[in-house]
């Protein structure tokens, strides 16, 4: 009498999600078909050169030799870490 229970209980039952969810036309199951989010999760290799970006840019701003550069290092490195987000929706 358990067995049957367990039986049961590993069955699916039919109708228990809509149709949408099974997988739409982007492919990814589990989503709503037609809607993307906008950002994903960064990728853990983005950190590499991001961390070399911002070593580099505490370095020059550190030693005075140009505040500016450290910004637009910084800048850039901020913005290689939103493509790759947006790359991974």
């Amino acid at each position: 009498m358990t067995q049957s229970r367990r039986v049961q209980a590993q069955q699916p039952r039919r109708g228990s999600r809509p149709a949408a969810y099974e997988g739409g036309p982007s492919g990814r199951a589990g989503a709503p078909a037609g809607r993307r989010r906008t950002f994903g999760a960064p990728d853990l290799f983005v950190y590499f050169p991001v961390a070399g970006i911002l070593l580099a840019a505490g370095l020059v701003a550190t030693i005075g030799a140009s505040i500016l550069l450290g910004v637009v290092l910084v800048l850039i490195a901020v913005v290689l870490v939103v493509f790759d987000s947006w790359a991974n929706r």
